[in-house]
């Protein structure tokens, strides 16, 4: 599919294109899909009070780039979006389910955003 077909997928055509770039959506817990962003709902890590994370290929790029040489407690700890904090292997998770669905989405943007953080999209 060409970027512009893209950008004007349908949101049914939007759950169907993150199906194959993500797997299933059920066990994902996505409230909401778009095309450069993706809605979250998940537990804070402290509190376990419901919470509501919007993540955009941004937040993606800005994830690996602050955690490429994580040590000791940062390693164990990260943050994806201002506010989603918690164990390291989750939010690895969720930021390769994110970076996957970009890379289908809105690439363009995707690599835009990279490459301000001097970064490269390799495939």
């Amino acid at each position: 599919m060409d970027n512009e077909a893209k950008r004007n997928a349908a949101p049914a055509t939007l759950d169907h294109l993150l199906g194959h770039a993500v797997g299933d959506l059920r066990e994902r817990y996505i409230k909401a899909i778009h095309r450069k962003s993706l809605t979250f709902k998940y537990a804070d890590v402290m509190t376990n009070e419901p919470g509501v994370a919007k993540i955009t290929p941004g937040d993606v790029v800005g994830y690996y780039w602050n955690y490429h040489g994580s040590h000791e407690f940062e390693a164990s700890v990260r943050r994806l979006e201002s506010t989603m904090l918690g164990d390291w292997r989750p939010i690895d998770e969720l930021a390769q389910m994110c970076l996957e669905w970009f890379k289908v989405s809105c690439r363009d943007e995707l690599i835009a955003t990279a490459a301000t953080y001097g970064m490269t999209l390799l495939t």
